[in-house]
């Protein structure tokens, strides 16, 4: 999940129309935070766009009865040039701020939020269930002389930092692997109060692990996964590349010949990969020392016993299984009054298979 694009639109009145620069990608999701002091109490405002996008209200927060602080999410968002419009029933001033996110789940995005106000500091909270969360920070206050920060700092990227007198910040990150807890403090210095809101979002479902016709073993730095650090979805295409190349990285076949056959190129059976001749190494044993009956070929069904070709008591017998050409050879030798020497024999050849990317 990442940040697209941004905007921002501030006014003394009750509409604003942040437009973004850039067309919303198709299924993307749009943040709209949104903040308006009036001389009396509001109720959240409306937002909607032109697009026809649908708009849920997160969470709220009060900094006292004439301040407060909204956000909004629409999911799986349609493509095209996106002017959103956010209403409040009554005049005063207003800013807001609008987030294209990608990679956020179409469905029931949201996994966590909470809201708090105090003055300069708000600590806030939330347990989040999805190891592909994005945490979106958003703080505002009112004051002279003022600046936004996060603590602890680790890992969040400051996107929006909007205003002089009064001032809204937005930071987001991705959750720890395998951490499902977040505790942070948001503060602006300097502001007699401020209003907070902490969102976590579900990252879209990812697809299961599949097997590329020819995984390549990539190298990972080993502070990739160290605290702090992102994991983008280049890392991940990588780390799932590592895997697969191990699982794959060693396979055996079998099958049995007999003299002048060659052994089969095997295929990978986890992913079709087709196995060159210098990605093997060959073992073997003799299944039978007689003769075979027909063709083998690779055969792994048990094969009829032929008799010998020589007459006599067996005197030696040998093989060997061409590493370059893969062409099997058998020796079997009888002897009666004489030595007789045949080709003879069933062989039993393993296969080891080493891929060399």
């Amino acid at each position: 999940m990442s940040l697209v694009q941004s905007a921002t639109a501030f006014v003394a009145g009750t509409t604003l129309s942040p437009a973004f620069p850039g067309n919303v990608a198709a299924g993307d999701a749009i943040v709209v935070l949104v903040f308006q002091s009036a001389a009396i109490s509001e109720s959240p405002p409306a937002v909607s766009d032109n697009q026809g996008n649908t708009y849920a209200q997160i969470d709220t927060a009060n900094i006292n009865a004439n301040e407060q602080l909204c956000a909004f999410i629409a999911p799986n968002c349609a493509a095209g040039s996106t002017t959103v419009t956010v209403t409040w029933a009554n005049s005063g001033g207003s800013f807001a701020v609008i987030l294209e996110y990608s990679g956020v789940a179409a469905a029931s995005p949201v996994d966590a939020h909470s809201s708090g106000a105090a003055g300069p500091n708000a600590t806030l909270d939330v347990q989040t269930t999805g190891s592909t969360d994005t945490l979106i920070a958003v703080c505002v206050g009112s004051g002279a002389n003022l600046s936004g920060s996060i603590s602890p700092s680790a890992g969040w990227t400051q996107e929006i930092a909007f205003g002089t007198t009064t001032m809204v910040c937005v930071w987001d990150r991705a959750v720890y692997p395998g951490y499902f807890g977040e505790t942070i403090g948001i503060h602006n210095v300097n502001s007699a109060g401020v209003a907070a809101i902490l969102i976590a979002l579900f990252g879209g479902t990812p697809g299961p692990l599949t097997i590329s016709p020819a995984p390549v073993f990539v190298e990972l730095p080993d502070d990739t996964f160290d605290a702090g650090n992102q994991i983008t979805d280049v890392v991940a295409k990588e780390l799932n590349e590592d895997i697969k190349f191990a699982a794959v990285r060693y396979e055996t076949f079998w099958g049995c010949y007999r003299n002048g056959e060659t052994v089969v190129l095997p295929v990978s059976p986890a992913d079709g990969y087709f196995y060159s001749r210098a990605e093997l190494l060959y073992s073997h044993s003799f299944y039978w020392t007689g003769a075979a009956t027909g063709a083998l070929n690779g055969t792994q069904t048990r094969p009829p016993r032929g008799a010998t070709s020589g007459a006599g008591n067996m005197l030696q017998f040998g093989a060997d299984v061409s590493q370059l050409s893969g062409v099997v050879s058998t020796y079997v030798s009888y002897y009666a009054s004489s030595e007789t020497d045949t080709n003879d024999g069933i062989l039993l050849v393993i296969t080891h298979a080493l891929r060399m990317r």
